[in-house]
């Protein structure tokens, strides 16, 4: 066995695309980093173990997140 985690793998494998979705969330750039991470952070302590798509689940976590954010700023 190479010690690998399969749900780090396919978590990893969504990293381009996460970013470019928190772009578009959000309009700062640090905030959309911010919104990544928070969003990696959520998948990894809270994330189901196994799934279909991790870009359905990321999705709907990051807008949550944003959606959030935004209550919080106003």
């Amino acid at each position: 066995m190479d010690g690998s985690d399969p749900r780090l793998e396919a978590l990893l494998s969504e990293r381009r695309w996460l970013g470019r979705l928190a772009a578009r969330l959000v309009s700062d750039p640090a905030a959309a980093e911010d919104l990544a991470q928070e969003t990696w952070l959520a998948a990894w302590q809270r994330g189901p173990t196994e799934v279909r798509s991790w870009r359905a689940w990321l999705s709907a976590s990051a807008r949550r997140l944003a959606s959030v954010q935004r209550r919080s700023a106003g």
